[in-house]
């Protein structure tokens, strides 16, 4: 595919047919009076949908008649790499920003996003900030601060100021190592250099997954180019109400731990290369003694130390069952 645009803008999607063309909706009002739209492009990635994603993507490109040039691709093969990869081989931009189909633009998105891609960059990387708009009220076992913290990737979240910095950067006592796919930039060249997204990581379908952006970021960090936190790029992700129980973050925390020793087994940890799985004894006495400690916490009627420690539970059984499935629970 030839490169005559500054920027592609690629959304991946699947059965999300509502959401992704709110997106479309929010990107047409942005680009409106825009005079560079002639030199940017919209990818739509549809992963193989079964709700009626392709005719509703072409109605828009026929009715709208958008202000930007917008591209629908069908990817048949089925994971969330697989799609970004794809859009990633079809984008005619030098600058590619990748988005969630379910994301609401802060008004100034396109301008900030326009602000980088002016003028000529290379081997450029940059995560935004993603702010989470909680659909319900916070439940009192759900903390978002240490030392109780559930991990803001989860549902997604990537909050940490107003401050531009430089992954992996602190923000108060945590180390933030790397964006999350939720919004990120890269140029063409980044993917070039370093590669692709691994196919064998991340979502497919409707199974879960984890990790193939982390895995991504931590080579492009391992290969010496920097990452930035850009918080003026800025959106905004709903966080509906079945993301907010504790099935489903406990659910999550068992496959982080199950990805986290897939990715320590096959040497992928490359900001830490000589990083090695723990024996299956020492994860079950980790998960004996986090068990007891859970069980301690209760009567001390803290809620979110309470749940904490039941993710770190289901992180652990996610480890073992991973290194050891015979061991599986």
């Amino acid at each position: 595919m030839s490169k005559n645009k500054k920027l592609s803008i690629i959304i991946c999607t699947f059965n999300r047919a509502q959401a992704v063309l709110k997106v479309l909706e929010e990107l047409d009002t942005q680009f409106l009076n825009q005079p560079s739209s002639d030199t940017c492009q919209i990818l739509v990635i549809d992963n193989n949908s079964s709700d009626s994603t392709c005719q509703d993507i072409k109605n828009f490109q026929t009715v709208k008649k958008s202000s930007v040039q917008i591209d629908y691709i069908l990817e048949p093969v089925q994971g969330s790499s697989s799609a970004r990869n794809r859009g990633i081989k079809e984008a005619q931009g030098e600058l590619l920003v990748f988005l969630d189909d379910d994301i609401n633009l802060d008004k100034y998105w396109l301008l900030e996003v326009l602000k980088i891609s002016a003028p000529e960059k290379k081997s450029f990387v940059a995560g935004a900030r993603v702010k989470p708009h909680w659909e319900l009220d916070l439940p009192s076992w759900l903390s978002l601060t240490p030392p109780f913290e559930i991990i803001g990737s989860c549902f997604p979240s990537h909050d940490f100021g107003d401050l531009p910095q430089k992954y992996p950067f602190k923000f108060g006592s945590r180390l933030i190592q790397n964006p999350i796919s939720a919004c990120f930039i890269a140029t063409q060249d980044v993917f070039t250099h370093f590669g692709n997204f691994r196919e064998d990581l991340g979502i497919h379908g409707s199974q879960r997954g984890a990790c193939e952006d982390t895995e991504f970021f931590w080579r492009v960090l391992a290969g010496g180019i920097e990452i930035h936190y850009l918080p003026s790029i800025t959106v905004i992700h709903p966080i509906p109400p079945q993301r907010m129980t504790q099935k489903f973050i406990l659910d999550w925390y068992e496959l982080l731990g199950k990805t986290l020793s897939y990715l320590i087994s096959n040497k992928l940890t490359h900001l830490k290369p000589d990083l090695k799985n723990p024996s299956t004894q020492t994860l079950l006495t980790k998960k004996l003694l986090l068990q007891i400690f859970y069980y301690l916490s209760i009567p001390l009627n803290q809620p979110a130390m309470s749940f904490w420690l039941k993710c770190q539970i289901a992180k652990t059984k996610g480890s073992i069952e991973f290194i050891n499935p015979s061991k599986k629970q």
